[in-house]
């Protein structure tokens, strides 16, 4: 036994050793399991005290420092070339300041041309108004003259018919009283004949003789002769009475044939007058279209050296904010393309745009509050307000984000374009509430909010509470039995304790093995 002692001594106090480390250690994580389980039995009933502070619930998101706005000025010329760069990527310039200039020199020719083809066309549109307007005063005179002429034609027609009416009229009057007068010595002849015709037969019946006789013959004489003097004047009578008729009748037919006249020359007349006023309207559209003509290609002309004008005014590129340059796109000798000449950036003021993932965006609205800071600016806080919210989502690697714009309303010379940002947005806050912290808000089966309220004895007692806004910290209690001061107890989920190697590494710290 003792030459296998000496033999195996080594081993045995080995052997020795590690028994002793054996025990040590099972002494020791019984220790440390007891002191364990005395942390996690702590930590499940730990309490806090409510207390009034400022609470607010916010949304944090990352984004970059940007100019609210920017210009990349162009020229309104192409293929000219770049003659000139007068300012520098880094450069601050003022609105109006001159930053390029394009070469003008085949502008300045083509000018020149124009302004020569706008000269002649003043000349030749003149000429095309003025014979127009010659035409037109040739036809308005021909036609005034014609005009009088006709007139007076139409008004000694009329006045011929006029006459021959009153030559028809008295000659109607005169056979009235033709045949007036015929009927009178009509009646006288039948009057003188009964006279003849009684005195004849008086001396057929009646007997006489001597004296008697011959002045009855006498009288019979003396009446036949007046019955004869008196059918020459009725048959003269008749006869005049016819030749006023015949006459009468001859007025009529020539009046008849003058009215007739009177109607062509008049027909004719208005003939003429709507000829003359198709002529004029002829040669006032002439003169119309010689004028839209002359203004058509007096605008084209000038247009053309408007445009020249303004493409050679073009050629010198002006700022079209104040701002800072911070690219230059164009070289000085390449032939402008129409393309931005340098990018200008406002940074009067800035503004960072953010992505909010699509379980936050509900929650972003315009004029919600921002505390902003920067690696620039340091431990300084910088206030800022969302400006706009994108109404559409952006997808990228399966998950969708909402462009949102913060204003940045704190001025601070240390910012700088594309800075990364971080932000918080803030949702809502109040000042001076009261609050308890998040876990220790207890919700029973009915949904029921409430709180456990430590009481003297130790034990604790339970209080429903309404709750307000909350953050991942703090909640806001609006009604319930409690008060600032008023100490409460914070459940831990045991789940949620430090494992066993986590609670060892703590007690060690604190003077174990």
């Amino acid at each position: 036994m003792k030459n296998f002692c000496t033999k195996h001594k080594k081993g045995l106090i080995a052997l020795v050793i590690v028994a002793v480390l054996v025990v040590a250690l099972g002494f020791y994580v019984k220790k440390v399991m007891k002191q364990a389980q005395d942390l996690l039995a702590s930590l499940q009933e730990q309490t806090a005290i409510a207390e009034d502070r400022d609470l607010s619930n916010v949304v944090a998101a990352v984004g970059s420092i940007s100019s609210v706005s920017s210009e990349q000025p162009i020229a309104n010329v192409m293929n000219n070339k770049v003659e000139k760069i007068t300012v520098n990527v880094g450069d601050r310039v003022n609105e109006g300041d001159l930053i390029c200039v394009l070469s003008s020199d085949d502008l300045v020719a083509d000018l020149e041309d124009a302004n020569r083809t706008l000269k002649n066309t003043q000349s030749s549109t003149n000429i095309s108004v003025r014979s127009a307007s010659r035409t037109l005063s040739e036809v308005q005179t021909d036609v005034a003259i014609n005009k009088e002429r006709n007139d007076k034609k139409l008004s000694d027609s009329k006045k011929k018919v006029e006459d021959y009416e009153n030559l028809k009229n008295q000659s109607g009057d005169m056979y009235a009283n033709a045949i007036a007068e015929a009927g009178k010595y009509e009646k006288l002849v039948k009057e003188a004949q009964k006279k003849v015709d009684d005195l004849t037969k008086a001396l057929a019946t009646t007997d006489v003789s001597g004296g008697e006789l011959v002045d009855a013959n006498v009288e019979l004489t003396a009446a036949r002769k007046e019955l004869e003097t008196l059918s020459a004047a009725y048959s003269a009578a008749q006869s005049a009475a016819s030749q006023h008729l015949a006459n009468y009748n001859s007025l009529v037919a020539t009046i008849n044939e003058l009215e007739g006249s009177y109607d062509t020359i008049k027909q004719s007349n208005e003939d003429a007058a709507r000829s003359a006023e198709s002529k004029i309207a002829s040669s006032k559209d002439s003169v119309s279209t010689a004028n839209i003509s002359k203004d058509n290609s007096l605008m084209t002309a000038e247009k053309s050296v408007e445009n020249l004008e303004k493409q050679i005014e073009a050629c010198n590129v002006y700022s079209p904010i104040s701002g800072v340059v911070t690219k230059i796109l164009v070289n000085e000798g390449d032939k402008y393309a129409g393309s931005a000449i340098m990018l200008i950036e406002d940074v009067s003021s800035y503004e960072i745009v953010t992505m909010i993932d699509e379980y936050d965006i509900s929650k972003i609205e315009v004029g919600q509050k921002a505390v902003i800071k920067t690696n620039g600016t340091g431990d300084e806080i910088l206030d800022g307000h969302v400006k706009s919210v994108s109404p559409r989502g952006e997808s990228a690697n399966g998950a969708v984000s909402y462009k949102v714009v913060v204003a940045v309303d704190t001025k601070n010379d240390n910012l700088r374009l594309d800075m990364t940002a971080k932000l918080s947005i803030i949702i809502n806050e109040k000042k001076n509430v009261l609050t308890v912290p998040y876990e220790a808000v207890q919700y029973d089966t009915d949904g029921i909010s409430y709180v456990e309220v430590k009481k003297e004895d130790g034990t604790y007692e339970r209080e429903d509470v309404t709750t307000g806004i909350a953050n991942d910290f703090y909640i806001e209690i609006t009604a319930g039995n409690i008060k600032e001061g008023t100490e409460i107890k914070v459940p831990r989920d045991p789940s949620d304790a430090l494992d066993l190697s986590s609670m060892m590494i703590a007690v060690d710290d604190g003077g174990g093995f």
